[in-house]
């Protein structure tokens, strides 16, 4: 399992800010698949810079960046389940964290909610979890036919967290407490 996904190659950089992030992360129209993979990563990079949890929880931005290219790497260009998809469940769960009371959730929890948005179908291969049941599948077998597919994209953003480990000052509780949500 030491290969389960693809790392960034040297040389790839993060967008600048297109100075638009703003005004699209409060739309609750906005339909990704209108932006570019980068307005996209410069939205995501957005959320985390506006709450501040980068600082709050004491993280590499370097290193976080490159967690944000990889994640969006190993995104497949399916018809649904890709890296739009993704870029617009972490906008609409930004925005309902939004409208709720600001002292509802630690850094931590936010973080742990935002990180879950964006990987939380990571290498999807465009069937679902009967399909890969029925035709046992390599997946399927891996998780046991228990929903194969959550099952992946967890092992897959384990894997990228694991690689750019942001979680080393952070104390056992708190990556308890983050790995459980």
């Amino acid at each position: 399992m030491s290969k389960c996904f693809e790392r960034v190659g040297e040389g790839v950089e993060f967008p600048a800010p297109t100075g638009q992030e703003a005004a699209l992360l409060h739309d609750w129209s906005l339909y990704t698949p209108n932006l570019s993979d980068d307005q996209c990563l410069s939205l995501l990079w957005s959320i985390f810079e506006r709450l501040g949890l980068l600082t709050a929880l004491k993280i590499d931005e370097g290193r976080f960046k490159t967690f944000l290219l990889t994640v969006r790497h190993n995104y497949r260009p399916n018809p649904y389940h890709n890296y739009w998809h993704a870029v617009d469940v972490t906008q609409c769960i930004y925005l309902l964290l939004q409208a709720m009371p600001q002292d509802s959730f630690t850094p931590l929890d936010l973080f742990s909610v935002l990180i879950a948005a964006i990987g939380h179908d990571v290498c999807h291969p465009s069937f679902n979890n009967h399909f890969h049941c029925k035709h046992a599948t390599l997946t399927a077998c891996l998780f046991n036919d228990r929903s194969p597919l959550e099952n992946l994209h967890s092992l897959i953003v384990c894997a990228i967290l694991r690689e750019y480990d942001f979680t080393s000052e952070w104390t056992r509780e708190q990556r308890t407490r983050f790995y459980a949500i």
